[in-house]
């Protein structure tokens, strides 16, 4: 039997949850987990896009894909997320 920690848990979780947004666009994301004033500073050119196409274009040095990248994966943005 395995046991894991929490954290070991909430990674593992995190990493799923990661696989299963790569074919979602970052718009599907954004409705589906992001809060609403994330929509303000979204760059538009990447609402279409995938996770993946975001972080290809992002590693290139893309500016606004950087932005749109952070966006989608800062926790901070979810909508769970009780800070201002």
């Amino acid at each position: 039997m395995w046991w894991f920690s929490p954290i070991e848990a909430r990674e593992s979780e995190e990493q799923a949850t990661a696989w299963m947004e790569k074919d979602k666009t970052a718009g599907d994301i954004i409705s589906e987990r992001k809060k609403a004033g994330i929509n303000q500073e979204f760059p538009a050119e990447w609402r279409d896009a995938t996770m993946d196409e975001i972080e290809k274009a992002a590693k290139r040095g893309d500016r606004s894909a950087r932005k749109a990248k952070k966006l989608l994966k800062d926790k901070r943005f979810d909508k769970k997320d009780n800070r201002k």
